[in-house]
């Protein structure tokens, strides 16, 4: 504390003579510069404390969790940021299933107006999950009954597209094989046009 006292004693002994005495008073240059040297001692002091941002030593130092606010207002041990994303995972799905199911029966909206302020909030602070992480969650959860409400144009499903592929596989089989036959067909009809006429040939020669 004795130091910062220092500090600002000197910021206002060397700024007073030149707010004083200079014309453009408090936008003088040497009043920048003064309160950036004063920042900059400041931020040097605080050099020590920098030891408290490492992990490990800050857990050993202090013996301190960190703390948050849960919805009634208490102080409680914030939970590690795996559980915080799994939570917030869960209510994200749940929220569009009661969207989907909320479609389903016609639009009838029965929630409280709590529950509207918070989405309308969420919404305004952006996506959590883009449109095809939306779908593919709620489709392994839910299946396509839910999924489907939120489903992204011109995204094909994983089945319809191996089957695709698969028939795509088999046409294209097909094909090689009718062309193979075709082919033998055409070499055995070959053969015998020319056995034929190798026998005709024999005879005209008798």
């Amino acid at each position: 504390m004795g130091f910062f006292t220092l500090i600002a004693l000197f910021v206002v002994m060397h700024v007073r003579p030149h707010v004083l005495r200079e014309p453009d008073g408090i936008h003088n240059w040497r009043v920048d510069a003064t309160l950036y040297f004063a920042k900059m001692m400041i931020g040097l002091t605080s050099l020590p404390f920098l030891v408290f941002k490492l992990p490990l030593i800050t857990d050993a130092l202090t013996h301190t969790r960190k703390t948050g606010y849960d919805r009634s207002g208490a102080c409680v041990a914030m939970l590690p940021a795996g559980e915080r994303k799994r939570r917030f995972k869960e209510a994200f799905m749940e929220a569009c299933k009661a969207q989907a199911e909320r479609k389903e029966e016609g639009g009838k909206d029965t929630r409280t107006c709590t529950e509207k302020t918070t989405e309308c909030w969420n919404g305004c602070l952006g996506p959590a999950f883009n449109k095809k992480q939306t779908y593919t969650m709620l489709d392994k959860k839910y299946g396509k009954k839910v999924s489907h409400h939120f489903k992204p144009k011109g995204l094909v499903d994983r089945g319809a597209k191996d089957a695709g592929v698969l028939e795509k596989v088999v046409v294209e089989g097909g094909k090689k094989v009718v062309e193979k036959a075709a082919e033998e067909t055409k070499k055995t009809a070959d053969t015998a046009t020319n056995g034929v006429n190798g026998a005709k040939a024999g005879k005209a020669l008798l």
